[in-house]
């Protein structure tokens, strides 16, 4: 997906893996708006998931490859 979308062909980015172009753009989207909304405003943003978030972003990244490699897509 990194490749096709380096090379602006969305379409092939999307269907490489949908799921992330679809909800990791908006997220990282959002990260970069935020990030300088409160640098404007003079303020330093890190965003700090805390541990039980981040378990479930790890959680939800092993469901996502186990499940996409075992349908075979």
């Amino acid at each position: 997906m990194t490749y096709d979308l380096m090379h602006g062909d969305l379409a092939a980015a999307f269907h490489d893996n949908a799921a992330l172009l679809l909800l990791g753009l908006p997220a990282v989207a959002y990260l970069f708006v935020r990030q300088v909304s409160e640098g404007a405003r003079g303020r330093h943003y890190r965003p700090e998931p805390g541990r039980s978030r981040a378990a479930a972003i790890v959680v939800a990244a092993v469901a996502w490859a186990v499940g996409r490699n075992a349908l075979g897509a």
